[in-house]
C-alpha cells in the first residue's frame, strides 16, 4: 500500500515494472543535449566552490550570511532581516557591499579571468 501512495505522489498512474515492460521510451533528451548538461553542471560546481571561497576570504559573516540567504535560499530583504535580527534595509546594504567585493575580488582573481574569457569564446563558462 505504501508504495502504490508514493507512486500516486510522485504523478505515476501505473505500476513502474509495468512501463519497463512496455517499449516507451521516456527520456527525451539526446546524447548532445545531456553533454551538455553535464558540461554546465561542471562549470556550476567551479562557480560555486569560486564563491565559497571568495566569500570565506572577502565578506564579514553578515554580508556572507545575508548573500547566501538572498542568492542560495531565494529570501527576501525582509525574510532575511527576521533571520539576522536586523531590519529590511540593513539586509539589503549587506548583500550589495558582499556582491561589490565578489565583483572586485573576480576582477584581481586570474583564474576568474580565466574562466570569464573562455565563457566569452564560447569554451568553459557562461554561454
Amino acid at each position: 500500500m505504501r508504495e502504490h501512495i508514493r507512486y500516486a505522489r510522485m504523478g505515476f498512474q501505473t505500476e513502474p515494472s509495468k512501463l519497463e515492460e512496455s517499449a516507451v521510451n521516456l527520456w527525451t533528451e539526446s546524447p548532445a543535449e545531456i553533454r551538455r548538461g553535464l558540461a554546465w553542471g561542471a562549470r556550476k560546481r567551479w562557480l560555486l566552490a569560486w564563491v565559497e571561497r571568495a566569500m570565506a576570504a572577502r565578506l564579514t559573516a553578515r554580508e556572507r550570511r545575508c548573500v547566501h540567504l538572498y542568492f542560495m535560499q531565494d529570501l527576501t530583504f525582509l525574510e532575511i532581516a527576521k533571520q539576522t535580527g536586523t531590519v529590511g534595509s540593513t539586509a539589503c546594504r549587506a548583500v550589495k557591499r558582499g556582491l561589490r567585493k565578489l565583483r572586485l575580488e573576480a576582477e584581481r582573481d586570474p583564474s576568474w579571468q580565466a574562466y570569464y574569457r573562455g565563457s566569452r569564446r564560447g569554451g568553459v563558462g557562461r554561454r
